[in-house]
């Protein structure tokens, strides 16, 4: 945290112990984003607090204020599930740090205006997550500082991310996104998706639910789209996996993290080979 109010070599209590805990806020919630897939979280979940609980902080260098934080590595927080094929691990959530602290001080501070813009919002899926977005933007606003920087290190190397000149318009551009992004992620939309069948899985053979997955193409770009069907028509899904069959699916969804999630399937038919 470079500022010259910090010159003197000190640094206000309250600062400090704001910065932790905005630090605190934004692993939990990451965390929460990474194994959830949920963009908009109402609350922590129990893995993320596991992961907090692993973090450890460091040994700060001498004369200077570095928050050291040791992130686990190789900690299993979600075992593989009916909708998702691997595991979560901790490595997951902190290689998504990075990639949304780059996010929050580049093209969201810097305004680009292809960012601002629905489909930028549907491009960001991978990074967007409000709580985490917020968290940062109050992570960096409470040090009071003119510059952050973040160091990521691991044994591959060191990635450092530059908050570049703090100031009040970037703060703004934040709000900004985050009121577009709110609007976005709650309103749900049609989707047609033509590809092929690579999930097909029930909790409860004869009372379901019946979960189904569908690679293809979304307005040009790879996407999984998931939906619940009813036991006849999952026997229907299961015969087209099993004939190699291409199928298409329309229905009312919503963008998630790794994949679509239909709400409401409107109609799935079997095109061909």
């Amino acid at each position: 945290m470079e500022s010259a109010d910090y010159e003197s070599g000190t640094l206000p209590f309250e600062r400090f112990e704001g910065m932790v805990e905005k630090l605190k806020k934004t692993l939990l919630d990451a965390a929460t984003f990474v194994v959830t897939d949920e963009p908009i979280s109402n609350k922590v979940s129990p893995e993320a607090k596991q992961y907090l609980r692993a973090c450890r902080f460091l040994q700060s260098e001498v004369g200077s204020y570095v928050a050291n934080v040791q992130l686990p590595s190789k900690q299993h927080l979600v075992e593989a599930s009916l909708l998702r094929d691997q595991p979560i691990l901790s490595d997951d959530v902190n290689a998504k740090l990075p990639e949304i602290v780059e996010f929050v001080v580049g093209p969201i501070f810097n305004g680009n205006s292809d960012t601002f813009s629905e489909s930028g919002v549907d491009d960001a899926m991978d990074v967007l997550n409000l709580n985490v977005l917020k968290d940062v933007g109050m992570l960096l606003a409470n040090t009071g500082a003119r510059e952050v920087k973040f160091s990521f290190m691991d044994i591959g190397g060191e990635r450092v991310v530059r908050s570049g000149e703090l100031s009040a318009s970037k703060f703004t551009q934040l709000k900004r996104y985050l009121e577009l992004a709110k609007h976005r992620l709650k309103t749900e939309s049609e989707i047609e998706v033509v590809g092929r069948i690579t999930l097909l899985r029930s909790t409860n053979p004869d009372r379901g639910p019946h979960w189904v997955g569908v690679h293809g193409l979304l307005d040009g770009k790879p996407v999984l789209a998931t939906f619940t069907m009813n036991k006849r028509d999952h026997s229907e899904a299961v015969m087209a996996y099993r004939r190699g069959k291409t199928v298409r699916v329309r229905g009312l969804a919503r963008r998630m993290r790794t994949q679509v999630r239909i709400s409401r399937v409107e109609s799935f038919e079997e095109l061909g080979s």
